[in-house]
């Protein structure tokens, strides 16, 4: 049966398209962890960079809060010691409630974004788009 030459040409063919299809979707999955890790790391920087914005504002803030109230509570080491305790307040009202405000959100967020069904999203966002494409076009106008 398979002494013929046309029946090895094509187990032959076969055997190629199948080390090929392999090598493209490796070469893919490749590409899908390095954009996705990419997102990753940039939402990281993101986020560095926004808690330093936000600690240097609420430094200001603190001090501005803190020299407001001097007059009013006795004088600036007071002032700076209610402030202290009240942003230590929050820091613990913060890790009490660490799972629902931090821990859950970031892991659904990298849940979603290496385990989540990425194409079946872009196919929908393609196909929403051609579909807006063409009624536009309908409509008469163009992009």
């Amino acid at each position: 049966m398979f002494s013929n030459d046309k029946n090895i040409e094509t187990v032959s063919e076969l055997l190629r398209d199948a080390y090929d299809y392999t090598e493209l979707r490796l070469k893919q999955l490749r590409l899908d962890f390095v954009s996705k890790l990419s997102t990753l790391f940039s939402a990281l920087l993101l986020s560095v960079v926004l808690m330093v914005i936000v600690a240097v504002v609420l430094l200001f803030l603190a001090y501005t809060v803190a020299l407001v109230l001097a007059p009013h509570v006795g004088g600036l080491h007071v002032a700076c010691a209610l402030i202290a305790l009240f942003l230590a307040l929050v820091g613990v009202v913060l890790y009490v409630f660490r799972q629902p405000l931090i821990v859950r959100p970031l892991t659904g967020f990298v849940a979603e974004l290496f385990l989540g069904n990425g194409e079946a999203d872009d196919a929908a966002a393609a196909g929403t788009a051609s579909a807006d494409d063409a009624a536009s076009n309908k409509e008469g106008g163009s992009l």
